[in-house]
């Protein structure tokens, strides 16, 4: 049962980050594309099925940042390095917008820069549910 609502809860987490990824991916294309988005279709579909991908394999990711017996810092490093790999597989590789090593190091460095910014995010969100269960335990007394 356990396993059961840990795959809903990655599936939930995965579609939240499937939507925000393409509405982005879609809002961009739409200002930057003077053409029909019809006429590519399949290059669409494409592209829609990659992002879900991503976004659910990068939902499983999050769950490393759960674990409380790491270390923040090895939590994160974790994270960044099955987050690098599943972005690289997915978008890179099977994404097959890349053509040469120049644009597989531009794509790497922007993936960073995002992840950096939502690194910032994810630590002050977790020092802070950390720091908020410190104070719901409080003060008990040994000397009853």
């Amino acid at each position: 049962m356990k396993a059961l609502k840990t795959a809903a809860a990655v599936l939930r987490s995965g579609c939240v980050i499937f939507t925000v990824i393409s509405l982005l991916f879609f809002s961009l294309g739409a200002i930057l594309a003077a053409r029909d988005i019809a006429a590519n279709s399949d290059i669409n579909v494409r592209s829609l099925w990659m992002f879900f991908l991503f976004s659910v394999l990068l939902a499983a990711a999050n769950k490393i940042l759960s674990v409380e017996k790491l270390a923040l810092p090895l939590r994160m490093l974790i994270h960044f390095a099955a987050s690098l790999a599943i972005y690289f597989v997915t978008v890179i590789l099977f994404g097959d917008y890349i053509s040469n090593s120049s644009q597989v190091l531009v794509a790497l460095v922007l993936f960073l820069a995002v992840y950096l910014v939502c690194a910032v995010f994810i630590v002050i969100n977790l020092r802070r549910k950390k720091r908020k269960a410190g104070e719901k335990n409080g003060y008990v007394s040994q000397f009853k």
